[in-house]
């Protein structure tokens, strides 16, 4: 799938990745989807989050977008600030008391989060986080399981795998992942070698966004040739 932001057919193509995406997971009630890219830049949170909206409006229940790339809230903020939808607190219970990561034993990250507009979409925030703090694995599993239980789609924009092995370790706990690959970036070598880090991992690799692509010529005689 080839998806360049700037192009006005964007969102076709991200109903048409969406629709890809339920397909090949048979359009399986509470699935988690991972985006992952090989080094930062690729666009991978604007896919996600695109994504996400995408089956707010085009699927049956509601959706959360679970934001892993940084510490600064960064889908929390583009929704807040760029949107032009209202953000309204979720209730109590809706999600883990606790999001996946850890200062150090016992200390707990405080997740929150938000739902836009209608109750269709949520996205997560996390509160006191100022530095990169550790995954904590031991309670992954509980964690994802229970938001298989409330939403109908949790759609994860991962840390890049350049320099961080979170995204790696996340890929077992998810029905499916997206590798996203910056066209005219990423060289082959390095999307092959993430390719294979996820399967070694145990991975389910649904398959490849080829996001930014230029056309450096016009595209009718693309479609001529």
């Amino acid at each position: 799938m080839t998806i360049a932001e700037s192009r006005p057919d964007w969102g076709q193509h991200i109903r048409q990745l969406y629709y890809e995406i339920a397909s090949r997971l048979d359009h399986k009630s509470g699935a988690l989807v991972q985006f992952i890219g090989a080094s930062p830049g690729c666009g991978v949170s604007s896919v996600a989050r695109m994504v996400a909206l995408a089956a707010a409006s085009l699927g049956g229940g509601p959706v959360f977008l679970m934001d892993l790339a940084g510490v600064h809230n960064g889908q929390h903020a583009w929704f807040r600030d760029r949107s032009g939808l209202p953000l309204r607190p979720m209730e109590d219970g809706v999600l883990p008391p606790h999001g996946l990561w850890v200062r150090e034993i016992e200390d707990a990250v405080h997740l929150t989060g938000h739902w836009v507009g209608t109750q269709k979409l949520a996205v997560s925030e996390c509160r006191d986080l100022d530095a990169p703090p550790g995954f904590d694995l031991r309670g992954q599993p509980r964690f994802w399981e229970t938001l298989r239980q409330r939403f109908e789609l949790v759609v994860v924009d991962a840390p890049a795998s350049n320099g961080m092995f979170d995204g790696i370790l996340l890929a077992r706990h998810m029905d499916g992942v997206v590798l996203v690959v910056d066209a005219e970036e990423t060289r082959t070598p390095v999307a092959a070698h993430l390719r294979d880090e996820l399967a070694d991992a145990g991975a389910s690799i649904l398959g490849v966004v080829l996001n930014k692509r230029r056309f450096h010529i016009p595209r009718f005689f693309y479609r001529w040739l």
